[in-house]
């Protein structure tokens, strides 16, 4: 457990200092619906206390376990939240914020807030309203990827076993990508294939099948494309859609 000494950043958000403009040009967050994703006060009072001022709505969540049923809930109603904030200590999936979330319906941008921005008033205002301006909820985007063998309960370990893969995989994939080892790209994307394709995951098969052709051709811009794709398409695969017992979602915490 890593323990924050959050002193300075409490004596930064006295009433008067709430009271304070946060910059030059006001920031009208009115009707932006804020999902606050954290597990301690400091942070919460941090963020809520900044995006509320400039009229956000604010709902918390302590965990990302926790955010789930909520953004399930608010898109099966048809009002998905406008931006999600994500504590960095919390975030599952690094290589892809906010891919929990978006199996579960989540269709906004989400805001990884470290310790430096949740020092930074005026910049996490600023971010927050660049995203919910420059990113609005994509509505077409997809809720989770599930295997076509999820509809047999007695397969759900082996499921569960390709699923727990998964993150190993693409960072070996990432790291295949980041030293241009064309090799090891393909002979990673189709391993991912192979498997993604028996454990009834066709369209992350596709996907990895694309990858290994273009790690064949040579390095192109498709090449990246590509790689891209097939990371985002695994962020979002689970046994079924937004899993309550997706172990992806509780990192140990440093």
């Amino acid at each position: 457990m890593r323990y924050i000494d959050d002193s300075d950043i409490l004596a930064t958000l006295t009433p008067e200092a709430m009271e304070e403009p946060v910059g030059p040009t006001p920031i009208n967050l009115s009707g932006v619906r804020v999902l606050v994703i954290d597990d301690t006060p400091t942070g919460k009072f941090a963020v809520a206390g900044t995006l509320s001022a400039a009229g956000a709505e604010i709902v918390f969540a302590d965990s990302v376990q926790a955010a789930r049923p909520m953004v399930r809930s608010a898109a099966d109603r048809g009002g998905p939240f406008d931006l999600a904030t994500l504590r960095d200590e919390l975030n599952p999936t690094p290589a892809a914020p906010g891919a929990t979330l978006r199996r579960c319906g989540h269709v906004g941008p989400v805001l990884v807030v470290d310790d430096r921005l949740l020092g930074d008033r005026v910049g996490l205002l600023r971010r927050a309203a660049e995203l919910a301006a420059t990113e609005p909820p994509d509505q077409t985007a997809p809720v989770g990827i599930a295997s076509d063998l999820a509809v047999y309960p007695q397969l759900r370990g082996f499921l569960d076993h390709f699923i727990g893969r998964l993150p190993h995989r693409l960072i070996a994939l990432h790291q295949a990508m980041t030293e241009a080892d064309l090799d090891a790209l393909h002979d990673l994307a189709d391993e991912i294939k192979r498997s993604a394709a028996t454990h009834g995951y066709a369209e992350l098969a596709a996907a990895a099948a694309r990858l290994a052709r273009e790690a064949d051709a040579g390095p192109t811009g498709q090449l990246n494309k590509s790689v891209d794709e097939l990371i985002t398409l695994a962020s979002l695969t689970s046994p079924r859609p937004c899993d309550p017992d997706d172990g992806r979602d509780l990192p140990p915490r440093a």
